[in-house]
């Protein structure tokens, strides 16, 4: 596993000594799933932490901040680390299921009436569980309307990820299932129903979310 060490923490000889310790630690964990670097940060109390920053080369990230005295025990350090590394996986599998709806859906957005312009663009998300990565949304335009088509987070209780579609004429919900790797909408009327996302679905939804 690679791992790089920040000139930032060379201002801290103990933080930057407890950082090289626990490499093969980390290294152990992962198992060269990742390239790994730290630097020293603060948190939001203004205390200073050691910022454990994951990627790989498909573009997932995830990170954590490390206060010192959380070095001191190996124990709960590890279970630290494999919890990161849990997420890690779940924001690979997330970003992979994301990309994989928008090739999907990108051509049912495009013959939508009206001839709608459809582009994707980059979007930051941060969450507790794995700190910050990378994803994309959908941005659909027709005329003066537009709907946004964009992760809202990967951990969902119930469901393996949402996606919202957000237009100027009513918001909807998309859930993901990993064990169906299927996409579902849930109306808000009851019966309470999971409906499986056809074309047929979202063209519907998409078109009752841009009607302003």
């Amino acid at each position: 596993m690679q791992v790089t060490i920040d000139p930032s923490l060379d201002a801290d000889a103990d933080l930057r000594a407890a950082v090289a310790a626990r490499a093969p630690l980390l290294d152990n964990i992962f198992n060269g799933t990742a390239t790994a670097e730290w630097r020293k940060g603060t948190n939001w109390e203004g205390k200073p932490v050691a910022q454990l920053r994951l990627s790989d080369a498909t573009g997932a990230r995830a990170g954590a901040d490390l206060l010192p005295f959380e070095f001191l025990s190996p124990d709960k350090l590890e279970a630290k680390f494999r919890d990161l590394r849990d997420a890690f996986q779940i924001v690979r599998d997330w970003r992979a299921a994301v990309a994989e709806l928008f090739a999907t859906i990108r051509p049912w957005c495009e013959s939508l009436p009206g001839n709608p312009r459809v582009h994707e663009e980059p979007l930051c998300m941060i969450e507790g569980e794995s700190g910050e990565y990378e994803t994309t949304q959908l941005v659909v335009m027709r005329g003066r309307w537009t709907l946004h088509i964009k992760p809202v987070a990967a951990w969902v209780v119930g469901w393996d990820g949402m996606i919202g579609m957000n237009g100027p004429g009513d918001r909807y919900m998309l859930y993901y299932s990993r064990a169906k790797n299927a996409w579902f909408h849930t109306p808000n009327n009851l019966p309470y129903r999971e409906l499986l996302l056809t074309e047929a679905l979202f063209r519907k939804l998409a078109g009752d979310a841009l009607d302003g």
